[in-house]
């Protein structure tokens, strides 16, 4: 009976630790991708804003 109770735990600790696994895989995808994008953005308006001034006071 104890070994049965202790297999059990196991297995359970073990989808446990497969959830956390998933859990922080998909934290960390999350995070590199709104970086990610926000450093697209960022380097999309400086490019913007470089372009504006181009227009501006060398044309």
């Amino acid at each position: 009976m104890m070994s049965l109770f202790i297999l059990e735990k196991n297995q359970m600790l073990k989808k446990f630790m497969h959830i956390q696994i998933f859990y922080v895989l998909g934290l960390n995808i999350f995070v590199l991708h709104s970086l990610t994008n926000g450093l697209k953005r960022r380097m999309e308006n400086l490019f913007l804003e470089n372009q504006i001034f181009h227009h501006n006071y060398l044309i």
